[in-house]
């Protein structure tokens, strides 16, 4: 399959691959709203989003929450302070629905991680959504 190509249409019926030289080909681009944080998506359906996120040194993630979604972390290079815990790389951190995730401390070697977004039903929301904090 071709990089970007449908990944929509028959994203769950084949196989999907990228090769290490594919994904080094493909440009970082600029997460809307956070300055010094980049992203390559490299599969998505729908909300499932896929993508190595890098954030440059100094740069801050604001991990608002998200009450319809997990998020997985694996931290591939470099280190950060995700959600108040130092991770270096081979890290990994879930971060279940409705918790703040911000990223920040990045050293001057940047960070780059894996994150892996699964939205969850509507329902789990609207549960979470209506529980006392």
């Amino acid at each position: 399959m071709t990089v970007g190509s449908s990944q929509n249409r028959g994203a769950l019926d084949e196989l999907y691959s990228l090769s290490a030289a594919q994904i080094e080909l493909m440009p970082w681009e600029p997460v809307p709203g956070a300055s010094g944080v980049h992203q390559k998506v490299l599969w998505h359906l729908g909300t499932f989003v896929q993508a190595l996120v890098r954030y440059d040194e100094g740069a801050i993630g604001h991990g608002e929450p998200h009450l319809a979604a997990h998020h997985h972390l694996w931290v591939v290079s470099g280190a950060a302070t995700i959600a108040g815990r130092r991770l270096v790389a081979g890290s990994y951190v879930h971060v279940p629905p409705g918790v703040r995730h911000r990223v920040e401390d990045v050293g001057p070697e940047g960070c780059v991680v894996l994150q892996m977004h699964r939205p969850h039903a509507p329902v789990e929301a609207e549960r979470l959504a209506a529980s006392p904090d």
